[in-house]
């Protein structure tokens, strides 16, 4: 009997691994939904745009106290007409460049000091804008205009109404309008080792000395080449014109004005860019051209070259 039961045993094992538990159904598959589109992206922020520097300091009307105007403020904006009051003094330091953009009757009034001060290598620029430069007009004995080493382009007239004024080793280029240094100097004037191109020369005399030495005059402003010389004087007591050279001069490079007891003009070694005497007879206008004149113009000896401490033409 044992070994017939073990057959059977086995084969029923067999027949039972075969018909198993039948196999679990696949879950359904679920309907096919609707894809929703993302959500919109947000637009990106644009960067701001960098603020553009500032075109420059913008500055006018009064000056109260003590003020330096400085190269990294630089440039300076002038809106309205600088006023220094006596007794303050505006200082500007090398390199700076001012410009004239706003109204006024002048760039600067000075009743206190302007003090502006370049180097060779660091010029002091200022641009009139075709307006006037300095005026110390109603100003006191003391009011000052010291300058040095400057570059000062496109205006009218330089300065009028002068009390204490100082030019020296600047390039002064494309005025207008001539500058009347003959209304009450209260210091003797200096004006040296300047460089004048197309601007309209100076009227002196009343009151102390104007030293106008070791200059270049080239080319006066056409706009009044044949009405005012480089240099005229009004009233004692006399300019001194000396160590300078005028080249391409068209009309009268010196003259003296009646009506006011003018006391003259010395003008010798200065140089003309020729020796004719005749040619630089015809650039001068004294008592030689009109008798009603107090005196002459004295203007030998001359410079056969320019003098080596004027500016080079």
């Amino acid at each position: 009997m044992k070994p017939i039961l073990l057959p059977i045993l086995v084969i029923g094992v067999l027949l039972l691994g075969a018909c198993g538990t039948p196999p679990a159904e696949a879950p359904p598959t679920p309907p096919p939904t609707e894809e929703l589109a993302p959500p919109p992206t947000p637009p990106e922020e644009p960067e701001p745009s960098p603020t553009p520097a500032a075109a420059g300091t913008e500055v006018g009307g009064i000056i109260t106290s003590a003020t330096i105007w400085a190269e990294k403020d630089s440039p300076y904006l002038i809106t309205s007409t600088i006023q220094v009051p006596a007794g303050v003094t505006l200082t500007i330091e090398p390199g700076v460049s001012v410009t004239m953009l706003g109204s006024g009757a002048y760039m600067f009034l000075i009743h206190g000091t302007i003090f502006a001060h370049g180097t060779t290598d660091k010029r002091i620029t200022l641009d009139g804008g075709m307006h006037p430069f300095f005026s110390c007009e109603n100003a006191g004995p003391n009011a000052t205009v010291d300058l040095d080493y400057c570059i000062i382009k496109n205006g009218a007239s330089l300065i009028n109404f002068v009390k204490s004024f100082y030019l020296r080793h600047s390039e002064i280029t494309n005025l207008v309008e001539y500058s009347d240094i003959s209304f009450g100097p209260t210091k003797d004037v200096y004006i040296e080792y300047n460089r004048f191109t197309n601007v309209c020369g100076f009227s002196c005399g009343g009151g102390f000395n104007v030293y106008i030495r070791y200059n270049l005059f080239d080319t006066k402003n056409q706009a009044l080449v044949n009405t005012y010389p480089w240099i005229w004087n009004k009233a004692s007591p006399a300019t001194i014109v000396k160590y300078n050279s005028f080249i391409n001069t068209t009309g009268i490079a010196l003259m003296l004005q009646g009506g006011r007891g003018s006391d003259g003009m010395i003008a010798t070694e200065n140089y003309w860019g020729t020796q004719d005497t005749a040619v630089i007879d015809a650039m001068i206008y004294d008592k030689n051209d009109d008798i009603s004149l107090s005196s002459y113009i004295d203007y030998l000896p001359i410079l056969t070259s320019p003098h080596p401490s004027a500016p080079t033409p």
